[in-house]
């Protein structure tokens, strides 16, 4: 009966542990793709910036 218990004590102890590395992981992938798009949308606009003259058109393009 003791050895009972304790493999009921275990089992619990291993699935909530598993169900918590479960959630951990999704919303660490979530965070991870949150901070990427936040990252690339500043780096675009940081490239748009550079096209653009101070009053916001476009450089003009010299031919060399």
């Amino acid at each position: 009966m003791m050895i009972h218990d304790a493999l009921i004590l275990a089992a619990t102890f291993s699935s909530g542990g598993l169900i918590g590395y479960i959630i951990g992981l999704a919303q660490g992938r979530k965070r991870g793709r949150d901070e990427q798009w936040v990252d690339c949308f500043l780096a675009g606009e940081a490239r748009e910036k550079l096209r653009r003259e101070k009053d916001g058109r476009f450089k003009s393009k010299t031919k060399s």
